[in-house]
């Protein structure tokens, strides 16, 4: 799980915008898929084996019952291989869940979406991409979509029209 600290620091800048926040939560979010490895997990199991030997604990599987209702209850003939399942799999398999409910449900698109009206990432996005959100926010509009359109439409065209340095300057933003 160390693997967050760097983007947990990187998340706290204030410069950092959503597009690039999303790109580093799917880099993370496919690290974390490929440490769920069965040989990283061999390795760990290795570590925590080893360390319990130093303190005298033996590793092994708890005690099966016929009908279990609290915890998991697998018929495996290997520690690690209960240990595997029950706890390796679950957590990585909850963490990544929760990154993904946290960064990038669906609410986060339409966020997502409207942030490419800051002037910046004006002329990144075509008009239709840019209204896949205007309907969250309609009831917000002073006009109809068609008007939004249009005003889209002018501010690329203004923007479009300004030298990339005074949108950094003006607005404070990363260059186009």
């Amino acid at each position: 799980m160390s693997i967050t600290l760097p983007i947990s620091r990187q998340l706290q800048n204030p410069d950092l915008d959503l597009t690039k926040c999303i790109e580093m939560i799917n880099l993370v979010l496919v690290a974390l898929k490929n440490n769920r490895e069965d040989t990283r997990f061999t390795n760990i199991f290795n570590q925590a084996v080893s360390k319990a030997g130093v303190l005298n604990i033996d590793v092994k599987i708890p005690r099966i019952c016929k009908r279990q209702a609290h915890r998991s209850n697998l018929t495996t003939s290997s520690t690690e291989e209960y240990f595997k399942i029950t706890v390796y799999f679950t957590v990585f398999d909850n963490f990544i869940t929760s990154i993904q409910t946290m960064f990038l449900d669906n609410q986060n698109n339409i966020v997502f979406k409207i942030q490419q009206l800051i002037p910046n990432y004006l002329n990144a996005l075509s008009e239709e991409d840019i209204l896949k959100g205007a309907p969250f926010y309609e009831s917000d509009l002073p006009g109809t979509l068609n008007e939004l359109k249009a005003e889209i439409m002018l501010w690329q065209l203004h923007w479009a029209k300004q030298p990339e340095k005074k949108i950094k300057n003006q607005y404070g933003y990363g260059s186009i």
